[in-house]
């Protein structure tokens, strides 16, 4: 199967489709460099897409490794095209997700897509067709009203008896920090259970905040891997005694802190540039 992923970014809503075409690229990443999908999936996507491959291939441009994309350019800013572009992509999509080889899409921060992205997904949800294909959306529930567009897509959907789970992410509990911090230093959770509840007392819960934090423990020292006896290790005195941020974001900005300049620097242009960038287009930057 296939796990393909894309971030809509707050400062690119005006830009149609980004999150898509990073998900599909990886996509066609995925399967052109395996010659056997290649081989095997090549006709079927030629038949879903027939003629019309050049409407996928002008949206997202890797698509042209895989698909056939002769024909005219097309705009795909007007209403038809977009519509057009939708049906095709449906198809594409319908060729390419099987039961043996199912596709997961995940796209994150969806409260910040375009309209044009949510008509897509819209498409794809409702295409009862095709059951290999699984949809995951994140977003911030806080910025999410009952008029906002994901709201009134996701209730249009569901209108039509499409199902659709919804699952409220909240900070982790300190029996679920435990399972997690037991499973990534391979011990028992009785083991690391005063390690879990520090860590947990320090993050409140915050998933991203305990993987920084336990990250931060690691360069500190405070937490380290013993090549002699092959088992983790942990300073819990230290630990306890150790002054924590008062969120994930300072954490991050104090780890910043300790970054060469020069590495600071380029972070600060990556910021401009988006979730998703070419590294030969930071050196571009850098090198003027």
């Amino acid at each position: 199967g296939y796990f393909i992923s894309g971030k809509f970014d707050v400062n690119r809503r005006i830009e149609p489709y980004t999150a898509l075409i990073v998900a599909f690229t990886e996509l066609s990443d995925n399967i052109s460099h395996n010659i056997h999908a290649l081989f095997r999936l090549k006709l079927d996507i030629q038949n879903a897409v027939g003629a019309q491959g050049k409407v996928l291939t002008d949206v997202i441009p890797s698509l042209q490794r895989i698909v056939n994309d002769k024909g005219d350019a097309i705009d795909v800013s007007s209403l038809e095209t977009g519509n057009r572009f939708n049906y095709v992509l449906r198809n594409f999509v319908r060729a390419i997700c099987r039961p043996c080889h199912p596709v997961v899409l995940f796209l994150d921060d969806i409260q910040w897509a375009d309209q044009a992205s949510l008509e897509v997904i819209r498409t794809l949800l409702m295409d009862k067709e095709n059951s290999s294909l699984l949809i995951i959306g994140s977003y911030r529930s806080d910025e999410v009203d009952a008029d906002h567009p994901v709201a009134t897509m996701l209730d249009s959907v569901q209108n039509e008896k499409v199902e659709i789970t919804k699952i409220n992410v909240g900070n982790l509990s300190v029996d679920a920090v435990n399972y997690m911090i037991s499973d990534l230093l391979c011990e028992s959770i009785d083991v690391v259970d005063s390690l879990a509840k520090t860590v947990h007392h320090k993050t409140h819960g915050n998933v991203f905040y305990v993987i920084q934090f336990l990250m931060a423990l690691q360069d500190e020292g405070l937490l380290s891997y013993n090549l002699l006896f092959l088992k983790w290790e942990w300073d819990l005195d230290r630990i306890k005694e150790k002054v924590a941020t008062k969120n994930v974001v300072d954490l991050l900005l104090s780890k910043m802190k300790t970054l060469p300049h020069q590495v600071r620097e380029a972070m600060k242009l990556v910021a401009c540039l988006g979730s998703f960038f070419e590294l030969s287009m930071l050196k571009i930057i850098m090198s003027s």
